[in-house]
């Protein structure tokens, strides 16, 4: 794609600096962006371990106290209201130093860059990682979901989903304003390997994921439990992730009353998750709502089988029976079958894995996906 490259500036507005999804996603754009000869500026939180990588690209990064829109009560709502008018002056300032030709929200939960974009008349594009059919955290806002709507409408010259999902949560009508841009990942980061259930007759299978309610592994345990109590055995359980310590214990005495405290093993956060993949002969992600989930195609890229839930995000990864597995949210009956299925039969096993990384190939690849997102951003030649 050329690029018309005099005086580009883009900025582009962080809600966080942590290791997740959606920030993995803005970090690979910002440094397609920087190797496109963009400039870049990202205004993110004060700390959070991604700050640094922005800074080894190069990238001028500037801390400030960024304000969300969660809430949960009328009088903490208010002074949410004021931290984000505070928030919206300080980024209007940045703006008019800057002087961009287009600003980069990455996530709902922060509206300030879109409010100082519309004070400036700046042209702004938002990012949507969340699926606001997740009851639970549509709760937690302090600005209701239509409001929320009309605001991304009015403030943005294009409202940027990860999945179809994501966007009818939000614009159930539709907008000429929306577009869908999946996630991507990048194959050359893992070494396919026709995968098939371990030959030591001890399957393992994984979770990799923040520990929170949504993600479901309270769901994935009692599976667990249902495959032991049936075959005398179930497979062991590597759960990669850190999170809401409350879960965590709840997790533990999960697996201690099911009879699984041996076969779950709790192994704190990975950053190096093609590595850890291919160890594997299954990877579950049973959460009760997602937008997109990266995980779930690295393991696809990986070769990994991989059981999901039917929750927004996977459906539109997952052919059901052909790349993978898709279950009800909160069915661990069909997940325990599926699982027994995978890492039982060898071959389709192989054929899952193989068909799974054909898709992402076809249809995830990430410069590609990267490169539909600068087109709806950047001007062209």
């Amino acid at each position: 794609m050329e690029l018309l490259l005099v005086q580009t500036r883009i900025v582009f507005i962080a809600h966080s600096f942590e290791r997740g999804g959606a920030q993995k996603c803005l970090y690979d754009f910002v440094r397609y962006c920087c190797g496109e000869g963009i400039e870049c500026m990202v205004i993110g939180p004060r700390s959070g371990p991604q700050l640094q990588d922005f800074r080894n690209l190069g990238v001028e990064v500037i801390p400030v106290r960024i304000a969300s829109i969660w809430g949960s009560g009328t009088f903490l709502d208010i002074i949410q209201y004021i931290k984000i008018f505070l928030n919206t002056v300080q980024i209007t300032r940045l703006l008019l130093r800057f002087r961009p030709i287009a600003v980069f929200t990455n996530s709902s939960t922060i509206i300030s860059g879109a409010l100082a974009s519309r004070i400036l008349k700046l042209r702004h594009f938002w990012h949507i990682h969340e699926n606001f059919d997740n009851i639970t955290m549509e709760a937690s806002f302090a600005i209701p979901r239509k409001a929320l709507s009309k605001i991304m409408e009015l403030t943005s010259e294009k409202v940027i989903f990860v999945s179809n999902a994501a966007m009818k949560s939000i614009l159930p009508n539709g907008s000429s304003k929306a577009a869908v841009v999946h996630n991507g990942v990048d194959l050359s980061r893992f070494k396919f390997q026709n995968h098939s259930v371990s030959k030591d007759n001890k399957p393992c299978i994984c979770f990799l994921g923040a520990l929170e309610h949504r993600r479901g592994v309270d769901i994935l345990l009692l599976a667990l439990a249902l495959l032991k109590h049936e075959n005398g055995r179930a497979p062991r359980l590597d759960l990669w992730g850190s999170g809401d310590p409350e879960y965590s214990r709840l997790l533990k005495d999960l697996a201690d009353e099911l009879g699984l405290t041996e076969q779950v093993r709790f192994m704190g956060y990975t950053n190096s998750i093609e590595q850890v993949l291919p160890k594997y002969d299954a990877l579950v992600a049973p959460s009760r709502g997602e937008a997109f989930p990266l995980t779930v195609l690295e393991g696809m890229a990986a070769g990994v089988p991989v059981v999901a839930t039917k929750c927004g995000g996977p459906e539109e990864m997952i052919d059901d029976g052909i790349s993978g597995h898709l279950v009800d949210v909160g069915d661990y009956r069909h997940m325990a079958r599926s699982l027994e299925k995978i890492l039982e039969d060898h071959e389709y096993a192989g054929r899952l894995a193989a068909e799974a990384r054909s898709k992402v190939s076809r249809s995830f690849e990430l410069s590609r996906q990267l490169e539909k997102l600068a087109q709806l951003i950047l001007p062209s030649s």
